[in-house]
C-alpha cells in the first residue's frame, strides 16, 4: 500500500494564512477592488492565489495597521462613526431594516458615500451620513406614531 502524501507544513500555513486573508477582508467590508488594491500595494501581485506565504503575511500585517483584528470587530475611535452605527441599531430597532447588524451597516456606508469603512469617512462623509439616519429615523418614528 503505497504512503499517504503528506501536505507540508509550509502549505498548511499558507492555505490557513489564505483563508485569514480573505475573512479578514469581509470583515473589514473592503470591496473585492480595494482588497485587491491592497494586496498589490504591498505584494505587486492582485491575486492572492500567486502570493507566498511570507507575501499573504505582509498583507494581513498591512490590513492589521489598517485596523484589522482578528477574531472580533474592534469599536471606532471616531465619535462620529459610533454614531452611525447607534443611529442604525435605532433604525434597526423601529424595524425599520430587514437586516440590522454591522455588516448591512457597512454596506449602506459604502452605497451613501463610495467608501469601504466607516472609519475612512471624511468628517464631511460622516455628517451626511448621521443626517440621512437621523432623518430616516425621523420619518420611521413618524409613521410609526402616525404623526
Amino acid at each position: 500500500m503505497p504512503a499517504k502524501p503528506t501536505r507540508s507544513r509550509s502549505s498548511g500555513d499558507r492555505a490557513a494564512a489564505l483563508r485569514t486573508l480573505h475573512a479578514a477582508a469581509r470583515e473589514m467590508g473592503l470591496s473585492e477592488e480595494t482588497r485587491r488594491d491592497v494586496m498589490e500595494r504591498m505584494t505587486g501581485l492582485r491575486s492572492a492565489a500567486d502570493m507566498t506565504a511570507a507575501q499573504i503575511r505582509a498583507v494581513l500585517d498591512e490590513f492589521r495597521r489598517l485596523g484589522w483584528s482578528a477574531g472580533r470587530r474592534r469599536i471606532s475611535r471616531r465619535a462620529d462613526v459610533r454614531k452611525i452605527f447607534g443611529l442604525w441599531k435605532g433604525l434597526g430597532e423601529a424595524g425599520a431594516l430587514r437586516t440590522s447588524g454591522s455588516a448591512a451597516c457597512r454596506a449602506w456606508v459604502r452605497r451613501q458615500s463610495g467608501v469601504d469603512d466607516p472609519d475612512w469617512l471624511t468628517p464631511e462623509q460622516a455628517r451626511a451620513c448621521i443626517e440621512a439616519l437621523k432623518q430616516w429615523l425621523d420619518r420611521e418614528t413618524s409613521r410609526q406614531t402616525g404623526r
